[in-house]
């Protein structure tokens, strides 16, 4: 089983950031059940802005926490 959280960046609003979490995330599962990967065993989840990985506000930490985590 895999777990795919997708995150986002502080610069929009948090119902935003959620969606493009969760649009993060499902592209990674798509790119994996393109290559075999059985979609039956990969959940997507969304944090939006709530988790960042970095602090901050420049450029560089806006590209780390736009990501998706995969456990």
């Amino acid at each position: 089983r895999v777990r795919l959280v997708g995150h986002g960046d502080y610069r929009g609003a948090a119902r935003a950031e959620e969606k493009l979490g969760a649009n993060r995330a499902n592209a990674v599962k798509n790119f994996l059940v393109k290559y075999g990967a059985n979609p039956n065993q990969i959940d997507t989840q969304t944090e939006g802005n709530r988790r960042p990985k970095v602090t901050g506000r420049s450029p560089e930490g806006r590209f780390m926490n736009r990501r998706v985590e995969v456990t």
